[in-house]
């Protein structure tokens, strides 16, 4: 039953994140900047948010899966 708790706590927080990630790419006003630099800040929320919500759907993933297969041998 713990596991059925971790396993949509840490969904909860991967959609949490992927809120962060899509709010936090709105501007409303930016100043002028070359565009590699606008790239670049991009590539690295891509990266901060990313990785880490990729990890953590991976866990749940592995959580859900695992759990599944201990019930039905069970």
């Amino acid at each position: 039953m713990i596991r059925k708790y971790i396993t949509i706590a840490v969904l909860i927080i991967s959609i949490v994140l992927t809120v962060f990630f899509i709010v936090g790419s709105f501007v409303d006003y930016a100043p002028g900047m070359r565009a590699e630099d606008m790239q670049n800040i991009y590539l690295s929320r891509i990266i901060r948010f990313g990785v880490p919500i990729i990890l953590l759907q991976a866990v749940a993933l592995v959580l859900a899966f695992t759990g599944k297969i201990r019930k039905d041998a069970a």
